[in-house]
């Protein structure tokens, strides 16, 4: 039931693109979509053959805990030049890998590129509740998820908001799903399942996208170059500094 609920959901989205937008913005988005679930895609199944084998073969719980945060530290680093890649290269990778057509995608590549902070923090828990076997409680989140997602969309599209509200109601989703995921692992497993660290982690990751969003809306070439520029050497840095702390 899960899959099929899912892609239904997916399939849904592109057909009140397609009513409410018509053909023309469905291919746009069609492309912006793929883009954006092919890279979360790539990233998560290079990881997924490491993360389920190896919490398969630890035993305690607190050992399963540290996995799970060594696991999430690894993505949020790892999903972060993904994201400014898209965000501020979609108008040449739009062109690039489509047409000229294509590049009136540009904002809601930008905005839909910015779920993927939110879906590395949903994809450990809900890997983490399929190896625990509480199928119910990965349906019920992501039912939930489902739910609102289609009828946002619905609300945004039938009330003539732009297209790129479709992409804004998506991040919003995918930030919903995390704080479900969060909020019951918590309640179910204790506060050890999202350290501090990874917490700070995650808001400061958000914040960068989110003003990483603003510049390459509003900034000019200069500014925008300086601040990847600058994001590059930060995460450099980060790297270098807290290498041992993630893998070790």
């Amino acid at each position: 039931i899960h899959p099929l609920i899912i892609s239904a959901t997916f399939l849904n989205i592109q057909v009140m693109v397609n009513k409410y937008y018509g053909i023309n913005a469905l291919g746009i988005y069609a492309a912006v979509a793929m883009l954006e679930t092919t890279s979360i895609m790539l990233l998560m199944a290079a990881m997924k053959t490491f993360y389920m084998p190896t919490l398969g073969q630890l035993k305690t719980h607190g050992e399963k805990e540290g996995f799970v945060n060594k696991v999430l530290s690894l993505l949020i680093v790892a999903v972060l030049p993904f994201i400014i890649i898209l965000m501020f290269g979609a108008k040449y990778i739009l062109w690039l890998l489509f047409s000229k057509e294509f590049q009136a995608g540009t904002d809601i590549l930008a905005v839909q590129s910015m779920a993927m902070l939110a879906q590395v923090f949903s994809w450990c828990y809900a890997m983490f509740l399929l190896h625990e076997g509480r199928y119910r409680t990965y349906f019920f989140i992501d039912a939930v998820w489902a739910t609102f997602l289609s009828c946002s969309i619905w609300y945004v599209a039938s009330s003539d908001f732009p297209l790129t509200a479709v992409s804004v109601m998506y991040f919003t989703g995918s930030l919903l799903s995390l704080v479900l995921y969060l909020v019951i692992t918590h309640r179910i497993y204790g506060k050890g399942m999202l350290i501090r660290r990874n917490a700070v982690l995650g808001l400061v990751s958000l914040a960068t996208i989110l003003l990483a969003y603003f510049i390459s809306q509003s900034g000019t070439v200069l500014i925008q170059v300086a601040f990847v520029l600058f994001i590059s050497a930060c995460f450099y840095y980060y790297i270098l500094t807290h290498y041992k702390k993630i893998s070790g």
